[in-house]
């Protein structure tokens, strides 16, 4: 179970970088790209919003990993995983392409508040810490598999 956990929080924080890294792309401030000094501090930004987020979620899932009874319904809905990753990710996407990260004052001009980004990314990282794929979608997709040997 360590080295799933091992795994898991190397892969979901590549996962995290590179969602950081195509926020940082459409955000507003991408327009003021000034060359290699923008390059090397969108990698450390990516860098240091990605390993806390991880370790942030590993810690507050925690019991998920931990509790034999809540695991086990996690690992039976691993749909909410799959829910929370893609609906964190496009919050973020709409918070970001809204101008939420050029507006640092949260109550300005109609804009929406950082507090929802924020909010966006930790159900986003949360889902992508503790991601399982639903075993409905393994069941599904191997029986269509075994039906399409069988028709070959």
């Amino acid at each position: 179970m360590r080295a799933l956990t091992a795994v898991q929080f190397f892969v979901g924080g590549l996962v995290l970088f590179v969602a950081m890294q195509v926020l940082l792309l459409i955000a507003p401030s991408a327009q003021e790209y000034d060359g290699g000094v923008t390059l090397i501090g969108w990698n450390i930004i990516g860098v240091v919003v990605a390993v806390p987020s991880m370790l942030g979620a590993l810690i507050v899932g925690l019991p998920l990993r931990l509790v034999p009874a809540i695991r086990s319904r996690w690992l039976a809905h691993g749909e909410i995983t799959v829910a929370g990753a893609v609906s964190g990710f496009i919050g973020c996407v709409v918070m970001v392409a809204s101008g939420v990260m050029s507006d640092l004052s949260s109550t300005a001009g109609g804009s929406v508040p950082l507090w929802l980004l924020w909010a966006a990314w930790f159900v986003f990282a949360f889902s992508v810490a503790h991601f399982v794929w639903p075993v409905r979608w393994r069941s599904a997709r191997s029986i269509a598999r075994s039906r399409q040997s069988h028709t070959i």
